[in-house]
């Protein structure tokens, strides 16, 4: 029987092995570039370029996923380590090249070299410590090696397959796109029912979503993610109003804020339903009879 939620098919596109090898061969020269910008301080790396570096696999990545139709997360989050590796791979190489003599090589004879030799090259490590004058500065280029190799490898692996985690219409063989319902509604009180029935039957959806006429401290957001026919997807949050001063940073990371009056909101609990499955024709067309009931409800409520 199939989930009334949207899971990943598993699939990993032929194309997405092309994609991956077009992404890697852009990605090494940026590696070499970072190993030229920090060989001139090779105590401490710029953490800024160690990011930009991070930010950079992770969108390849990312763009791997997305580009190569890869709905296999577990698949994709390999490829993005293998990815984030590679880069690691080479820009330690042509570091130690310009950190480490040998003979009377060039310094991009000597990176291609140890590229060549990755035995060579994870010994090289040892050879640089040896040379720091103290121990402490030696455990302090160990450390900062080790967060190199995790900024090059944990975010690409966690981008790739939080990419391909996202909703993909099998019939298609397309992305969902995502769509903002620019609506609220009115809040969700009792959250294990509604899911239930939802869960039951998806349809009714346009019956318990009622559109709030004006702002209340307690209202629900809806996020719907659209395929070509009626396969689409809906996600449902409870938010509500919060005092700035009385709620840590962190719960503050789904919730908004309103410009013109400072009001903050955060989202409450995990989501009453997270990509269930919607069969509508045209969101649209749903949109905008939802946005008809808003309007009736603010002329009634300026009426009276």
């Amino acid at each position: 029987m199939r989930s009334a939620y949207f899971a990943p098919s598993l699939r990993v596109a032929p194309a997405a092995k092309y994609v991956f090898a077009a992404a890697l061969v852009l990605t090494l020269p940026v590696a070499w570039l970072y190993a030229w910008a920090t060989a001139p301080a090779p105590a401490m790396p710029n953490p800024l370029y160690t990011l930009g570096l991070s930010s950079w696999l992770a969108l390849a990545a990312n763009r791997v996923a997305a580009w190569g139709n890869v709905r296999h997360p577990r698949w994709m989050g390999r490829a993005g380590a293998a990815l984030g590796l590679a880069a690691w791979y080479v820009q330690w190489a042509a570091w130690a090249a310009w950190t480490v003599q040998l003979d009377a090589r060039s310094a991009a004879e000597t990176a291609v070299y140890f590229f060549l030799r990755p035995d060579v090259l994870l010994a090289a490590p040892a050879v640089i410590v040896a040379d720091t004058p103290s121990v402490p500065g030696g455990a302090a280029r160990i450390v900062v090696w080790l967060v190199e190799l995790g900024a090059c490898v944990i975010p690409s692996a966690l981008a790739g397959a939080a990419r391909a985690r996202k909703p993909f219409c099998e019939q298609t063989g397309s992305w969902a796109t995502e769509f903002n319902v620019p609506l609220q509604f009115h809040f969700i009180h009792d959250q294990q029912a509604v899911r239930r029935r939802l869960e039951r039957d998806p349809g009714a959806v346009t019956s318990l979503l009622i559109p709030h006429v004006d702002e209340a401290p307690l209202f629900a957001e809806v996020t719907m993610y659209r395929c070509r026919g009626n396969a689409s997807f809906i996600t449902i949050y409870n938010y509500e109003e919060i005092q700035p001063p009385e709620v840590p940073l962190p719960g503050l990371a789904n919730g908004g804020a309103d410009g013109d009056e400072g009001r903050c909101y955060g989202q409450i609990d995990e989501p009453v339903v997270e990509l269930l499955r919607f069969p509508v024709d045209d969101v649209d067309a749903l949109v905008r009879r939802w946005e008809r009931a808003a309007g009736a409800g603010s002329t009634s409520a300026a009426a009276g």
